[in-house]
């Protein structure tokens, strides 16, 4: 921290987090991780994994990416996934990534007859990622922070909000770490470990298409502004 010269903080929180461990704020600049909009932007639904999940034209679809594990916030996923299926039953969720939660998933499904509303994905090759974004009506990673005797987690930048949202998909999540700074108005955020907040945000998204039009548009000129890769490269071309 003494001897480095510059510090590149991804977020005003990660920006926090080095002032507070003895960083020269004079010695930090804020640059955004990129995303290349060439590759992630709106796109028409892809008609063979519309057919490999048996989704129909009006099916909403919720996409959630990431590791399967606990401080995702898959278990109050579930749960208001259960609740927002009471409503409205042409419903999916997509859930890209592998994890320990696995089973525990299999299990939930199949106890609440969700079998067919919930698909396991597994890995997915990031060249492909772009084409389920763009599947999903939503894009929901419910995060929570993480504290243990050795460790105090929250989520960070997180690449998947900024690629959902160039894709012009609304996000909801939770208010916890950097994700407010990431998402600002381009989604719905709720309080950590509240399935009920979580499922009121996903049916409000589920039955107003204006609302989620509103939060596309928002998304995206987010990203324009501070995720395009071209942008982004630029800054720290200048900077080095």
């Amino acid at each position: 921290y003494e001897h480095g010269t510059h510090f590149i903080a991804v977020t005003p929180k990660s920006k926090e987090c080095m002032i507070k461990e003895g960083v020269n704020e004079s010695k930090i600049s804020i640059i955004y991780p990129g995303i290349d909009l060439s590759i992630f932007k709106p796109e028409e639904k892809d008609r063979a994994l519309m057919e490999r999940y048996n989704i129909e034209k009006d099916t909403f679809v919720i996409l959630f990416s990431g590791r399967l594990v606990e401080e995702k916030g898959i278990i109050y996923l579930l749960k208001a996934f259960k609740q927002l299926f009471l409503k409205h039953e042409n419903i999916k969720l997509l859930m890209l990534g592998k994890g320990p939660l696995r089973e525990r998933i299999l299990e939930y499904a199949k106890k609440h007859s969700l079998e067919k509303n919930i698909h396991l994905l597994g890995f997915t090759e990031y060249t492909q990622t772009h084409k389920l974004y763009n599947l999903a009506d939503v894009f929901c990673v419910p995060s929570i922070p993480l504290y243990t005797r050795i460790l105090k987690w929250e989520e960070q930048f997180g690449y998947v909000f900024a690629e959902a949202m160039a894709c012009g998909k609304p996000v909801v999540s939770t208010i916890s770490g950097s994700i407010p700074e990431v998402v600002e108005d381009g989604g719905i955020l709720v309080k950590p470990k509240n399935s009920g907040e979580l499922a009121d945000a996903l049916i409000s998204l589920c039955e107003n298409g204006d609302l989620r039009k509103d939060l596309s548009r928002n998304a995206m000129r987010l990203v324009k502004e501070r995720y395009d890769s071209k942008v982004t490269s630029k800054r720290l071309a200048e900077l080095y």
